[in-house]
């Protein structure tokens, strides 16, 4: 049986390290027993010399980070049974440290030895104060919790909870002292994620400047990421007792989106129903972070992944797209269309 502290490798955006001291970060709430989806984040093949793999956690980190470890360490890349694509799994004995952003972030309110940790025990309590929110809703992420963070270094900032999150983004313009992305910050980040993907810059904009994920506290930066909470990985993550999965290859579907309760979090999730009753694609899976909640529902849209027919307790059938793939690395998206 896992150990206790195993139970927080199956939450989104954990971070840990292995015996080799590289660094990972888990991956979505959905893990094969014993073991954990992630993504490498540092690898460090000797002590003096660090490599950086993340970066945006977009499908090119991913693709770069496996085509490294295909020849350090092949037996960590497996086709996720659920997901239906490579992903790098690490086995819980290979664990060597796994970080806790909430009891580092209590540690950073309560007696911070920087400026980094002063400003962020400022802006936590100015949530708390605010909001409402308890410090255990937020932990911290980034350099600041597993490594040494530079005067420079963004804050790196964990919210529990899809409500918390949309509550976060709907009052945060009221806290004191925060300053939500400036028009330049905005500007800055779509160029960055407009080289990443397909889509234009008039397609990117409005979608990162209404995330409210990007702030500034005292001229620092920012980041906010939004992870299921317990309650929520229990209440969403599918009851099954085998699945498989079939990938019927690249496809382009239109269809109208019908839920979008699961997009705010990683992995982003859609309902829809698809134009073509002989296809019948239900589901919309994104395997990075820049499609979330990227549409509404109600709306029209167009989408470019991988198809794939998903079969659950030899049973249930249905199909989805995934979106961040090896295969279409890059060329993939979804868009609203008229």
């Amino acid at each position: 049986m896992a150990e206790e502290r195993f139970k927080m490798l199956k939450v989104d955006g954990i971070c840990f390290r292995d015996h080799d001291f590289n660094l990972f970060i888990v991956l979505g709430y959905i893990h094969p027993p014993e073991e954990s989806h992630a993504v490498l984040k540092y690898t460090t093949e000797e002590e003096r010399d660090s490599k950086r793999f993340l970066q945006a956690q977009g499908i090119h980190d991913y693709v770069n980070a496996l085509n490294f470890l295909k020849s350090k360490k092949p037996h960590l890349i497996k086709v996720s049974d659920f997901y239906g694509v490579d992903l790098l799994t690490i086995p819980y004995s290979d664990v060597e440290i796994i970080y806790d952003g909430v009891e580092k972030l209590k540690k950073i309110v309560e007696n911070p030895s920087s400026r980094i940790e002063k400003l962020c025990a400022s802006f936590s309590e100015i949530v708390v104060e605010n909001l409402g929110f308890k410090f255990e809703d937020m932990g911290v992420r980034g350099s600041i919790l597993y490594g040494s963070p530079r005067p420079d270094s963004d804050i790196d900032i964990t919210i529990f909870g899809k409500d918390k999150m949309r509550y976060f983004r709907e009052h945060i313009d009221e806290c004191p002292g925060i300053t939500v992305m400036p028009p330049l910050e905005v500007e800055r980040v779509s160029k960055f994620l407009k080289n990443i993907s397909p889509l234009s810059m008039e397609e990117i904009v409005p979608h990162v400047a209404k995330r409210k994920t990007k702030l500034n506290i005292e001229g620092i930066p920012i980041s906010i990421k939004c992870v299921r909470s317990e309650k929520e990985i229990e209440e969403d993550i599918p009851v099954f007792k085998t699945v498989s999965c079939k990938t019927l290859g690249p496809a382009t579907v239109k269809g109208t989106v019908t839920d979008t309760s699961a997009s705010l979090c990683y992995p982003v999730e859609y309902r829809i129903k698809d134009e073509s009753p002989e296809r019948n694609v239900e589901e919309i899976l994104c395997l990075e972070s820049l499609f979330a909640e990227f549409v509404e529902e109600g709306d029209t849209i167009e989408v470019k992944g991988v198809l794939q027919e998903v079969e659950l307790d030899g049973r249930k059938r249905y199909r989805r797209i995934v979106i961040s793939t090896v295969e279409l690395a890059g060329k993939e998206y979804i868009k609203k269309i008229e």
